[in-house]
């Protein structure tokens, strides 16, 4: 049995209409995330039957895959049944997350890769081939570790079959039940794979030059990115809304085809920066922050607790899962001894040369990704709101840090 500290703590639901105020709201009930139940829905503004909601929306670096649409469509099917049948005033308000740790990474790679192909254009094959070899070996070295650290792209299929063979039929790591960790091994076998037997085939003269890159494209991406990602001018913001934008609008289409309602509301973090830094400032004024002196600032979830505020509402049993913790904070995330717990998270992140960066009281930086929602559901529908809905694998930390701020 989990303990008490592991547990949801009480909800308290909002004020229904008494006999007295004339007002019957429908009998409706909804899922509740802070009591993993349903409860009956009371709107805070029950007396016109005004609902204020806020979702999550898509970080736009890729395209949207078969959980978005999931998602999406659960949602407008809900939201549609709220106004059209039940009569709610709902007020839909979605976000847009255009600035974070992956659309930075992939921004830069992006950017880097159309410079690759300039330089190979004007230098020929021999130094695309060589930069792939390079890309090829240390991928295997990160993501394959059982592979020879300098492997010919010819052998790399047999030595995969040598070497991981027990993960290619079905084993797990340590003797237990195959998960997630062998299921990335699988797609970083079939990444190598790829890009090797691609090489193999430009040395013979089977593939053009210009067919290379589909095929070794996610393991030099991340090459160039780690040799030259801090060079890039990261001032020109251009480099990161180019990619936000191609995938917001091709993200928009797909929900389009789907049939989903357009939200009322949509809200994009990088058009709030000062709002994000005024909130930031609140939460420090509050006591719950403090800052580091590389000029970050981070959530202090000791002083929160201290002040008999409940971390972790929804998910109190995943509160110490660093694996979590750790994809909260992001990829690009600087390891600080200066934090006051591992769990405590980013507000405000001071960035580093090769990431765009905004103004602010702490230098210049950027927002944490849990703030981003917390400062533009406030701004828009004011301090309380009625339902807040996202992906359920987001539940903590996003959601969770989101309460918390």
């Amino acid at each position: 049995m989990a303990s008490q500290a592991r547990q949801q703590p009480h909800w308290q639901p909002p004020p229904s209409p008494s006999p007295e105020d004339h007002i019957k709201l429908p009998p409706l009930t909804i899922w509740n995330s802070l009591t993993r139940s349903k409860t009956p829905f009371i709107p805070l503004d029950w007396k016109n039957k005004r609902v204020t909601w806020y979702v999550c929306g898509p970080t736009v670096y890729d395209d949207a895959h078969l959980g978005h649409a999931r998602n999406y469509v659960s949602t407008d099917i809900i939201r549609r049944i709220m106004k059209d049948y039940f009569k709610f005033d709902v007020k839909f308000v979605m976000n847009i997350t255009d600035v974070d740790d992956k659309i930075i990474v992939r921004g830069r790679q992006q950017h880097l890769l159309e410079e690759f192909n300039d330089t190979a254009r004007r230098k020929g094959t021999a130094s695309v081939e060589d930069t792939c070899l390079a890309a090829i070996e240390a991928y295997i070295a990160k993501n394959l570790p059982l592979l020879p650290k300098e492997i010919d792209p010819q052998v790399v299929s047999k030595q995969i079959e040598n070497r991981y063979d027990f993960i290619l039929n079905g084993k797990a790591l340590d003797g237990g039940v195959p998960g997630d960790k062998e299921a990335k091994i699988k797609m970083h076998i079939k990444t190598a794979l790829v890009a090797s037997a691609a090489m193999v085939s430009l040395k013979t003269g089977s593939i053009p030059r210009e067919d290379l890159n589909s095929q070794v494209q996610d393991i030099l991406l991340p090459y160039l990115d780690s040799l030259y990602g801090s060079t890039i001018n990261a001032n020109d913001h251009s480099i990161f809304t180019k990619l936000t934008k191609k995938f917001e609008d091709r993200f928009m289409e797909d929900v389009r085809a789907l049939n989903c309602v357009d939200p009322d509301v949509v809200t994009r973090v990088t058009e709030y920066g000062q709002q994000i830094v005024d909130f930031v400032e609140k939460v420090e004024k509050n006591g719950f922050a403090y800052r580091t002196s590389d000029g970050s600032v981070y959530f202090d979830i000791e002083a929160f607790e201290t002040a008999n505020n409940s971390y972790a509402r929804l998910e109190p049993w995943n509160r110490n899962d660093k694996d979590l913790q750790a994809d909260g904070e992001g990829a690009l995330t600087k390891k600080t001894s200066e934090k006051r717990s591992d769990a405590d998270f980013a507000l405000w992140k001071s960035s580093k040369p090769g990431e765009p960066s905004w103004p602010s009281p702490w230098g210049n930086g950027r927002p944490g990704w849990h703030i981003e929602c917390s400062a533009m559901a406030s701004d828009k529908l004011g301090s309380q709101i009625d339902i807040h809905s996202g992906g359920v694998d987001l539940a903590f930390p996003h959601h969770d840090n989101e309460l918390a701020q």
